[in-house]
């Protein structure tokens, strides 16, 4: 990726990661990403489309503290994400990744 800090790999990973929940949550309560942005901005909590998707995808390596997540996780009304909850998440996604997948191809 090209950027000096020594651990954004692990940064880009975290955020990855604490990202599983939140996507989960979208698909299921089937909602739009600009449904959320737009529920969060009406509660005080202004987020930037394009910084929001690439946190979504792993990819933005400025985005790695749990406030941030954590802001998102309580309006959507998630518990707090511990190891056992984040891997069942991330287990989901690629569940749902294949769901789509499949929806795609139909």
């Amino acid at each position: 990726m090209g950027y000096n800090y020594l651990y954004t790999k692990y940064d880009l990973a975290l955020g990855k990661t604490l990202a599983a929940p939140i996507k989960v949550a979208l698909f299921e309560k089937k909602m739009t990403v600009k449904e959320l942005l737009k529920l969060l901005k009406n509660n005080g909590v202004n987020l930037n489309y394009d910084g929001f998707k690439s946190a979504m995808k792993g990819t933005n390596p400025y985005i790695k503290y749990l406030v941030y997540y954590s802001k998102i996780y309580f309006y959507l009304g998630l518990p707090e994400p511990s190891a056992e909850y984040l891997l069942k998440c991330n287990q989901r996604l690629e569940e749902i990744k294949i769901i789509k997948s499949k929806q795609a191809l139909e």
